[in-house]
């Protein structure tokens, strides 16, 4: 009853961490995103960007429609903070649904790594549980994303274990269906699905007859003969009804409302390179610091490639595929990890079958196994911290422009107005009388037959307008720009605005580093009419 309790304290603690971050931060796409469910909701599903005055006519995909609607329902009815509570849930089960997926089967030894210190405290007591929890901290807020972990997880649970996948897996398609409406991250899934299925199919025809050897006897002609013959064998049969699910998935996705526009609009964000140099959740892990990250990383790689041969073969690929993913991109780093778990704890209890036969082995693989518990607490405490500190920067009253947005629904300008990137969808939830020059939506945008009077890249120029390498006159008389919100002039930049001005210099050839945007604006006729401590509006004429 005692270690009972213990548990469920546990777990309460963690979802209050969760659900604490999600109620502080605010995602800069979670206004654009809102404000697109309540359109969802009342029938107006957004076909065109009708929140930029910079790319008017490109066609926009709401690519987690779904979840923008169900945003919108929850919203209305019990407002943020019930958004944030079923957030938390949602993250905390995903994690939770994650350590089931068993990768080679439940060894008895596994029940040891739940308890210790003598009691069971389930998933508490496992230091892996805890090092992933500090993993996916970093990323947790009110985000479209928490929700595709959920699917990833019951996704690979049901493909990942045997018997599971023989007895559902007709079901795939319609689980696609589903997925498809409601993330993105769906095109990951049928990556997964592809990879998963190929190497089983490789493994059933080894057995059934060595590829290799066929075709070095026989020659490829005989061995396509062979194929054909197989083709009608029950091994055939499975090969044909696999492929058929793997095609019949990625088909159905197109039953959406954007149709093949959701395929494009998942494909110019992963195939955008250029993210991982100029967005921050686009960029590779090891470019900022995470000690959550770096330990949890360090012990998975070790002890799952130490037991490769263990794991089934499509899973150990499946490992090296999502984790080469997430090294070039932070963003699927908690993808990567969902994968992860299971596999590294199992990997653990193999080293405790290990050490089983060794003399005193069972005793110093306890005392290990406190010991990295003790230290995934201290990196959790950590991890807490600086989580928390990161989430009061995003905090409403400390990153957004409050103050500026109250005196521009005031005093409305005539003209457009241009303004921070991470402030776009803000501005579409909070000033929905004006239009933004970019927002989160945009940045791998790319349209080659956009209008004259449209960007055919709005993100580029407003970078470009930034680093003083489009001129600020060619965007005021393009756009009828009259008003710039921005944030008040630093006279020493942070360490990571320190880091990114030299990554800009090293990697974007970005070698004017003496301009200053707020003297361009000053030469351009704009002056200052409001200034707060997190902003300041610029205006070519008194409002």
């Amino acid at each position: 009853m005692k270690s009972k309790i213990i548990i469920l304290i546990g777990y309460l603690v963690l979802f209050l961490i969760i659900f604490h971050k999600s109620y502080i931060l605010l995602d800069p796409d979670f206004g654009y995103r809102l404000v697109t469910g309540q359109k969802i909701l009342a029938g107006n599903i957004p076909k065109i960007d009708i929140y930029s005055y910079t790319m008017p006519s490109f066609p926009y995909v709401e690519h987690s429609f779904l979840i923008a609607a169900f945003w919108a329902f929850v919203y209305k009815y019990v407002g943020y903070a019930g958004l944030a509570f079923a957030n938390s849930i949602i993250a905390l089960s995903a994690l939770i649904v994650a350590t089931t997926v068993y990768s080679a089967g439940k060894p008895k030894t596994y029940h040891f790594l739940n308890k210790p210190f003598g009691r069971d405290w389930s998933l508490l007591g496992q230091f892996t549980f805890i090092l992933a929890f500090c993993l996916m901290l970093p990323f947790i807020g009110i985000r479209a994303q928490i929700v595709s972990w959920l699917i990833i997880s019951i996704f690979l649970k049901f493909l990942l274990t045997p018997k599971l996948w023989e007895k559902y897996k007709l079901l795939t398609p319609l689980f696609f269906l589903f997925w498809a409406n409601t993330h993105g991250s769906f095109m990951a899934g049928l990556s997964m699905l592809f990879l998963v299925t190929v190497v089983r199919i490789y493994k059933l025809l080894f057995n059934t007859t060595n590829i290799f050897l066929e075709i070095k006897t026989h020659g490829v002609k005989v061995f396509s003969k062979t194929l054909a013959t197989l083709s009608k064998t029950k091994a055939g049969k499975i090969i044909t009804l696999e492929l058929s699910i793997v095609v019949l998935s990625g088909v159905i996705t197109l039953l959406n409302p954007y149709r093949f526009g959701l395929w494009r609009e998942v494909w110019l964000s992963v195939s955008d390179s250029s993210l991982r140099w100029k967005i921050l959740e686009w960029m590779p892990p090891f470019l900022s610091v995470d000690l959550g990250f770096v330990s949890f990383f360090s012990i998975s790689l070790f002890f799952v490639f130490r037991y490769r041969k263990k794991f089934p073969v499509e899973n150990f690929v499946l490992y090296v595929f999502v984790l080469s993913q997430a090294l070039v991109t932070k963003r699927h780093v908690p993808l990567w990890m969902l994968v992860a778990l299971p596999m590294t704890t199992q990997a653990i209890t193999f080293l405790y079958t290990d050490v089983s036969n060794i003399t005193l082995g069972k005793e110093r693989f306890r005392t290990f196994y406190k010991i990295m518990w003790m230290i995934a607490i201290i990196i959790f405490s950590v991890s807490i911290y600086s989580s928390f500190k990161g989430a009061q920067y995003m905090a409403v009253d400390k990153f957004y422009p409050v103050g500026a947005v109250n005196y521009l629904n005031e005093y409305t300008p005539n003209g457009q107005i241009y303004s921070l990137y991470g402030w776009g969808g803000y501005l579409i939830w909070q000033l929905p009388e004006k239009k933004v020059f970019v927002d989160g939506r945009m940045p791998s945008w790319r349209w080659k037959n956009a209008p004259d009077n449209e960007s055919n890249n709005a993100f580029s120029e407003y970078d470009d307008i930034l680093r003083g390498k489009l001129d600020l006159s060619w965007a005021v008389d393009r756009y009828g720009i009259d008003t710039v919100l921005i944030s008040p002039k630093k006279e020493k930049l942070n360490s990571y605005e320190e880091i990114k001005k030299k990554l800009n210099s090293f990697l974007l050839g970005d070698k004017d580093n003496n301009f200053n945007f707020y003297e361009a604006l000053e030469k351009n006729g704009f002056e200052i009419v409001y200034k707060d401590t997190n902003s300041v509006i610029y205006h070519r004429h008194p409002i």
